[in-house]
């Protein structure tokens, strides 16, 4: 039976330590692995090399999977443990001043102010500290009450802003300054089946860290994060295990 492989498979991560939780990378996209080596040529007066030995090697890959989870970014990139709650963004609450003032929904838990507009317009008002004149405001952060000019009374605005939540499924990551050379470590587990003829590829690397993850947001299109890791020897000295059906 030939070897075929088609798609892109299921790609797990599984972290160091005791009792991992492995995450699977869902909706993947795409898989890339990658093995090379520097080579050192011996010269002498002719045009071809007369030895060539192989010299350091790179186990690399990158992968895209469009499904965005705490635990997967965890697991790859912060090593951070997430926590319940965090910071919610409200874009555009619509309202009207009818007193010179106007508390958001969420104003209890009221985090940042991200300016407000003027609706009919799209233009912004200005955030002054007390007192404002047309088209000005004033934002109290622990209450969440924005204050206007009384002559803006009755139009209509939208104000954006963050606050607080510790309701699930909500997970919150904060990531501090971290020391040189500090990153989770993780295997990465690939399997690529071909159902027709029954066959499959499995890759394990032991141990690797994440050396990038970037997040491209387009207009019309899903977004799709892509991170690239490097794999490098365990303990025993193993790097990968590959597993061929056939």
């Amino acid at each position: 039976m030939p070897q075929f492989s088609f798609g892109s498979g299921f790609l797990y991560g599984i972290p160091s330590g005791a009792n991992p939780t492995p995450v699977l990378f869902g909706t993947l996209q795409d898989v890339s692995l990658s093995i090379s080596f520097t080579i050192k040529k011996l010269m002498g007066q002719f045009q071809a090399p007369v030895a060539v030995g192989r010299g350091a090697a790179s186990y690399s890959g990158k992968a895209k999977a469009a499904s965005i989870s705490s635990a997967a970014y965890n697991t790859i990139f912060t090593g951070v443990q997430s926590s319940q709650g965090g910071l919610l963004t409200v874009n555009g609450e619509a309202f009207a001043p009818s007193t010179g003032t106007y508390t958001v929904v969420n104003g209890a838990q009221f985090n940042d102010d991200l300016g407000v507009i003027y609706a009919a317009t799209g233009n912004g008002l200005a955030r002054v500290a007390s007192a404002p004149t047309i088209g000005q405001y004033t934002i109290n952060t622990s209450t969440g009450v924005y204050g206007f000019n009384t002559s803006d009374n009755g139009t209509a605005m939208q104000a954006s802003y963050t606050y607080r939540t510790s309701a699930a499924p909500t997970q919150n990551i904060t990531y501090a300054n971290q020391l040189m050379g500090s990153a989770p470590v993780f295997a990465i587990v690939l399997n690529v089946p071909f159902n027709q003829f029954g066959t499959a590829i499995t890759y394990k690397f032991f141990q690797a860290i994440s050396t990038k993850l970037s997040f491209d947001f387009k207009n019309e299109d899903f977004t799709v994060p892509e991170f690239d890791f490097e794999c490098y020897a365990n303990a025993a000295g193993n790097i990968y295990q590959a597993t061929f059906s056939s």
